[in-house]
């Protein structure tokens, strides 16, 4: 009878155990990039990062919106492996531009796993263990760029320390463009013969090291992004 209950006792542990880990796994899901303010023909998206190291089900979580707007994950199982990032698709429309909060939280007890406020919201929508406020928030996103969080997964909770607007990078890692004055730029032609869409700009590097354009923007009108 002593064995059986030991080994009853140690089956509870492990289930324990096992729950544990489970819920503690699923705290390490973020959310890593949003973009919101995309060009048109394009859709709204909100990317989620792994940065454990267990598979999750994202059919066991869900988004939130400042207006309490919940968007399934996934309909159904669909797992995001550690270390994988998933792209979450909306039609454009659900996320404010100028300003807005978003939480990710998981369906049936509905605890808030990852909150992001960016722009000018300014209100706390779901009750939350950090304190909010809009002095925090991340920065607004100009069209066709994104809100990443950097470095990548990173969460002091603290949105605009956290976040920066880049080039999107949906599915892969956030990183800061790295700038050089070695770019120059040292063509353009803005009325070539054969018509305006074989239009360029050439730069060049004076210097003597590699530079990584990723990230980089030519933009004709200051605070314009066109």
């Amino acid at each position: 009878i002593k064995l059986l209950f030991a080994v009853f006792l140690l089956a509870i542990d492990c289930c324990l155990s096992c729950s544990d880990k489970a819920f503690a796994a699923q705290n390490n899901l973020v959310i890593n990039e949003i973009f919101p303010s995309p060009s048109s023909g394009e859709k709204e998206w909100v990317e989620i990062y792994n940065y454990g190291e267990l598979p999750l089900d994202l059919s066991k979580f869900q988004l939130k919106d400042g207006a309490g707007a919940a968007k399934d994950l996934s309909s159904t199982e669909r797992f995001i492996e550690a270390g994988e990032y998933y792209v979450f698709e909306i039609n454009s429309g659900w996320l404010n531009n100028s300003g807005e909060i978003i939480y990710l939280v998981e369906r049936s007890s509905q605890t808030i796993l990852d909150r992001v406020a960016y722009g000018d919201w300014d209100k706390e929508t779901l009750p939350d263990v950090y304190l909010f406020s809009p002095d925090n928030n991340a920065p607004v996103a100009t069209s066709g760029k994104s809100i990443s969080r950097i470095p990548n997964g990173t969460d002091t909770n603290i949105d605009k320390d956290d976040f920066r607007i880049v080039a999107s990078s949906p599915g892969n890692e956030n990183v800061m463009p790295v700038f050089s004055k070695d770019i120059k730029i040292n063509e353009i032609v803005p009325t070539p013969a054969d018509g305006a869409i074989n239009e360029y700009v050439e730069l060049i590097n004076l210097g003597g090291e590699t530079i990584d354009l990723c990230g980089w923007v030519l933009d004709d009108i200051e605070g314009g992004s066109s």
